[in-house]
């Protein structure tokens, strides 16, 4: 049921605009960045956030949904994020993480 959620969320925030990426940029400096610093993985050092480790890791390769449909799990792991974060917040990171990856961070 959340995963449903998270992606009907998706739907409504992309298209990709600026807005979404500054959003989602200021979210993941304020959640996601003590692990995630430089798209680096803190935790699992192969799993980063660069787009080939997103498209080896993540189920649906290189794209918004892929991270967003892993987030739910990310979430259930971290559950102090998952009293904070909201759908359309996880998908506005989503739109952060692959363009800063697209860009080699």
């Amino acid at each position: 049921m959340h995963r449903n959620r998270t992606l009907t969320a998706l739907r409504l925030v992309l298209p990709v605009s600026a807005h979404n990426a500054d959003a989602g940029e200021k979210l993941c400096n304020a959640n996601f960045a003590v692990c995630h610093v430089g798209g680096e993985n803190a935790v699992v050092a192969d799993q980063t956030l660069e787009n080939k480790a997103i498209e080896k890791y993540l189920t649906g390769g290189f794209n918004e949904k892929a991270v967003v449909c892993h987030s739910p799990s990310v979430k259930t792991k971290l559950q102090l994020f998952s009293q904070r974060i909201s759908d359309a917040e996880v998908a506005a990171v989503a739109v952060y993480v692959v363009n800063k990856a697209k860009d080699g961070w």
